[in-house]
């Protein structure tokens, strides 16, 4: 059962994703627009999002076809991040094992956060997971490519 509610979750946050950022070219904006799809799905099915990211079932870990749209979710977050490095918005660090872990976690963790202290409260009056758009700011300011001379 937990393998099933774990599998719903990630495609459902997949959609949410997706759905939020349609047709939108620029890199960086199809993050903000993704991540704020993500945080609203969130927000919306937290009992869903505690199973995908803060294992509240001891013991349980998904199988590989559960885990699967979490592995897509990933995929799709990594060519973002390289379409940005690829257009000179992000440094090539950022799409790297190391800026995928920091950018997860500052995600992840506003929506625990926000789980955790406000469950209840509206996405954009939240007082953590409306500071999405500057922790996407501070990611990319991390992140500035420099250049060489």
């Amino acid at each position: 059962m937990y393998d099933a509610l774990f599998e719903a979750g990630a495609r459902g946050q997949n959609v949410a994703i997706a759905t939020a950022s349609e047709g939108i070219t620029d890199p960086i904006e199809r993050l903000r627009a993704g991540e704020d799809g993500a945080l609203r799905w969130g927000t919306a099915h937290p009992v869903l999002a505690q199973l995908l990211f803060w294992r509240p079932v001891p013991g349980f870990t998904p199988s590989e076809r559960a885990y699967a749209p979490a592995v897509e979710t990933i995929d799709l977050l990594r060519t973002t991040l390289d379409e940005a490095v690829a257009a000179g918005r992000l440094s090539p660090a950022a799409a790297e094992p190391d800026g995928l872990a920091l950018y997860t976690s500052l995600m992840a963790g506003l929506l625990s956060q926000q789980l955790s202290n406000e469950p209840a409260v509206d996405l954009g009056a939240g007082r953590y997971v409306r500071l999405a758009p500057q922790a996407i700011d501070m990611f990319c300011a991390y992140y500035t490519p420099t250049e060489k001379l």
